[in-house]
């Protein structure tokens, strides 16, 4: 649990600035809980933050698996149609995985309406209609765009200036820059130091290269005739949880309600 003041000042800044500024069109809701409420069931985070001070108008999608976590996990529904009902409800008009195969049932069961479909659906189809899906391909740029853009090397070459930028040395002992003359091995240490899982996220394009971060240290630093401690990669995984009798709250301390964020650009006033 956070204050306001911290919530506002430290946590949403940068989610604002990519809703305002970046001109976001998807949002996508975390798995972790805010305020004892599971964010893809906050409808604080996903209406009255997202939309109605922020004026987001694109479409909100649920981390893969979420929905089902408000059943599974965190236990605040008694079945897969009623956790559905809570998500749309409160905001999440996508769902990453299998969830909402349960609307029409969650709809004959009376945990929604037909108007919470509706509005729903035309935030999604907004969001299809601003990339061309319905229009011809000779007149949508989207269509243009060939598969060798994918991990092309200026991409490529973009992201690793992002990721250099992106690095903060909170403090230096006197140990870097390191020593090539001095230094021979360098241990990479951790269960996730040789496996490439964790770096994948949810892209998976074949053309991508995905380095774990020896294999990535490897070839940095080859050529100092450094030897690297390779540890066996343990298995990628998560704990498993399961309800109690009463209903069980996961808190944590992951930043708000975007754990990731989709951009598609919205062509505004060019629909």
């Amino acid at each position: 649990e956070i204050s306001d003041k911290d919530l506002y000042e430290t946590y949403l800044p940068a989610f604002e600035a990519c809703v305002k500024e970046g001109g976001v069109e998807a949002v996508m809701s975390a798995y972790n809980a805010f305020d004892g409420t599971p964010c893809s069931a906050n409808p604080r985070l996903l209406q009255t933050i997202l939309r109605e001070r922020w004026g987001f108008d694109g479409h909100v999608v649920s981390d893969c698996g979420a929905i089902e976590d408000l059943f599974t996990t965190y236990c605040i529904a008694d079945n897969k149609a009623e956790a559905v009902a809570m998500a749309l409800k409160a905001g999440c008009d996508l769902n990453c995985g299998s969830a909402y195969q349960y609307l029409l049932t969650s709809y004959k069961e009376g945990f929604i309406e037909e108007a919470d479909l509706d509005k729903a659906l035309r935030h999604v189809l907004r969001s299809r209609f601003r990339l061309g899906m319905f229009d011809d391909p000779e007149h949508v740029p989207f269509s243009q765009i060939g598969y060798e853009e994918i991990s092309s090397p200026a991409h490529v070459e973009l992201a690793r200036e992002a990721a250099r930028q992106s690095l903060v040395l909170l403090k230096n002992d006197g140990i870097l820059p390191l020593d090539k003359a001095k230094i021979k091995t360098i241990g990479v240490i951790g269960p996730n130091a040789n496996d490439r899982m964790p770096c994948w996220a949810t892209t998976t394009a074949r053309r991508m290269s995905v380095l774990p971060c020896w294999t990535g240290c490897g070839g940095i630093c080859g050529s100092m005739a450094a030897r690297f401690a390779m540890p066996r990669a343990a298995p990628f995984s998560s704990p498993v949880m399961r309800c109690s009798a009463k209903p069980y709250l996961r808190q944590s301390t992951v930043t708000w309600f975007c754990s990731v964020w989709a951009w598609i650009p919205s062509w505004k006033g060019k629909r």
